[in-house]
Order: structure tokens, then C-alpha cells, then sequence
């Protein structure tokens, strides 16, 4: 009896095999698209003139956090800053749309940061010139190697004060003494 059951399921995978197969034309087509080639929005200083290269937390003790970064450009004795009124408040560095014709959504990603020297950062962009009043603002919290929409909006350089924005950043450094690191952020843009 267990011999007719081995039988039956050859003869029913054997059978399978025998069906018709479908027998399909041989035409291809080629597709192509292309997108314009657009002006990246550019990484500037915090008087939005010169391109920045580089962003410096300062040292500080194990655990605490850091709200006083500063670029390549202004220098060690232009740090952002905090405060309500004009003159008392800088980024630590502006985005400048040079585009004359688009207007994009802001995306931002940073990568994890060497050696885990900062456990955790945050991110603020705001229009030019509005105050950032004190390190406390800064509280959208920053997934590391992550492309982010920031749900900001950068207008076309033709209109001067729309496309300027303000960044500012804060870190949480890691528990562990002596480390140092580097990251890197990278803007990012679309046309909403």
C-alpha cells in the first residue's frame, strides 16, 4: 500500500511537467529619464556669504551638552548664540537657496558620529533672523544616517529672505571620557 502512494505522487509530479508552456514575443522597448541638473542649496556662514567647510563642538565634560558650536568661517569667538533680541542671537551656520527659479523642501541627514563620542543630537532651521531665545529650541532629536525631512521650505534666490534659513544644532556627548569624533552633515533638497 505504501508503494501505490509513492506511484501515485510520481506520476502526479511527472504530469505537472507536461503542461503547455506559454511561448512569449521577443520585443523591447529602452526607457530613458533625466531630471535638470538644479543648484544644491548652499552650506554658508552665519551671515550667509561664505561656503563652510567644518562644524566644532568644543570640549566639554562626559554626559552634559554641548549648544555652543561654531564653522570654519566666523571662528572660535563667533559661536551660535542665544537670545530675543536682533544682534543677540547667531546660527551656527545659514543654507542659501542660489537657485533663481525653484523653491525646495530642506532634507538633512548626519552620519553616526566616530568613536560614539555623541550619543545623541538636535536640530533647529528657522527663517532668516528669527531668534532662537535659548539652547532649549533645538529639540528636534537627529536619526543618525537617516535622510529627514525638516518640512521647511527654502524659496527661490529671488526672493532674498525666503531663501536664506537659519541652523542651529546642539550634541549630548557620551558618558565615556577622552573621545573624540567627527560626523558629517550633508543637506539634502526636493521640489515639494
Amino acid at each position: 500500500m505504501n508503494r501505490r502512494l509513492i506511484y501515485i505522487a510520481i506520476a502526479l509530479s511527472i504530469s505537472l511537467f507536461s503542461l503547455p508552456v506559454a511561448v512569449y514575443g521577443n520585443n523591447s522597448v529602452t526607457q530613458n529619464a533625466s531630471t535638470k541638473n538644479l543648484a544644491a542649496i548652499s552650506v554658508r556662514d552665519q551671515y550667509y556669504d561664505q561656503e563652510i567647510s567644518t562644524i566644532t563642538f568644543p570640549s566639554s565634560a562626559p554626559g552634559s551638552t554641548v549648544s555652543n558650536p561654531y564653522n570654519n568661517i566666523n571662528g572660535i569667538n563667533n559661536p551660535q548664540s542665544f537670545g530675543s533680541s536682533p544682534g543677540s542671537f547667531l546660527p551656527v551656520f545659514t543654507l542659501v537657496n542660489p537657485d533663481p527659479n525653484y523653491e525646495f523642501l530642506i532634507y538633512y541627514q548626519i552620519s553616526r558620529w566616530a568613536n560614539d563620542v555623541v550619543s545623541s543630537e538636535y536640530i533647529l532651521i528657522k527663517d532668516k533672523g528669527t531668534a532662537c531665545a535659548n539652547a532649549d529650541e533645538i529639540n528636534i532629536p537627529v536619526t543618525f544616517n537617516t535622510p529627514t525631512n525638516s518640512y521647511k521650505v527654502i524659496s527661490p534666490s529671488g526672493n532674498p529672505e525666503g531663501a536664506r534659513k537659519d541652523v542651529y544644532l546642539k550634541v549630548v556627548l557620551s558618558n565615556t571620557g577622552g573621545l573624540t569624533g567627527s560626523s558629517t552633515i550633508t543637506i539634502l533638497s526636493e521640489i515639494p
